[in-house]
């Protein structure tokens, strides 16, 4: 990771506002209030099966006849010779559930747990959410402390360092105090990358808690990763 990668808070700072964008944009969430609704509609589509229903047609025909007596179609009526006849026919039908084996009530009462699950684990996964956000923002803004702190460590070590380097070169120090001072030294550098590793981390989960997670955050990312240098014939060997 380049040293130039820009290690800031998150933008908001407020934490509040963190919560409202994953409260509105959390993938998972968003999900699971879909799958609620869902379930909500079938519970009550399964809750309507035992009404009754109600349904009704209108049709018009326009009949003619020459010289003989016809019967008009589906009915048991006959025309006149040589008449104009029109048709009105009005129906309405009643459909009215019975029993059907307590499948209506079973599949009732199956719709209706499978909604109140729904709805539970939409309340659970909400409550997650916003304990998560909270979490990881607290998390970033530590880590760009941690941060700070370990970068100042790496100068005060290179200083003992080189502190102890001349002390050995004057004969006050010996070789296993330059050994020590190299390994302090060492130590912070590795600290200090490894935090700000963990910083990218969590302001990616963060960002993706919140719904904010985009192609362009990874593009921008990749943009300050350095490639390591290709294996050459004598490091192989």
């Amino acid at each position: 990771l380049q040293e130039d990668f820009a290690i800031k808070m998150p933008d908001p700072l407020d934490r509040a506002a963190w919560v409202d964008f994953a409260m509105e944009n959390n993938f998972s969430l968003l999900a699971a209030r879909y799958g609620e609704e869902a379930a909500r509609q079938n519970a009550k589509a399964n809750k309507m099966v035992h009404a009754p229903t109600v349904s009704g047609n209108y049709a018009y025909s326009d009949y003619s006849t020459e010289g003989d007596l016809t019967r008009l179609p589906e009915t048991a009526f006959d025309i006149p010779p040589d008449n104009d006849v029109e048709l009105n026919t009005w129906q309405i039908r009643l459909d009215l559930p019975l029993y059907s084996g307590g499948a209506i009530s079973s599949n009732r009462r199956r719709a209706a747990q499978d909604f109140n699950a729904s709805r539970e684990n939409r309340i659970n996964l909400s409550r997650n959410v916003v304990t998560n956000t909270r979490s990881l923002h607290m998390t970033v803004i530590s880590d760009v402390s941690r941060v700070a702190a370990r970068k100042q460590s790496i100068v005060s070590s290179r200083s003992a360092l080189d502190a102890t380097q001349a002390g050995y070169e004057v004969g006050t120090r010996n070789v296993v105090d330059v050994l020590n001072a190299q390994n302090t030294l060492f130590s912070a550098e590795r600290d200090y990358a490894n935090t700000r590793y963990d910083y990218i981390l969590d302001i990616l989960r963060l960002k993706e808690q919140a719904g904010l997670l985009s192609p362009e955050d990874i593009n921008n990312l990749d943009a300050y990763l350095e490639t390591p240098p290709a294996p050459t014939a004598a490091s192989t060997k």
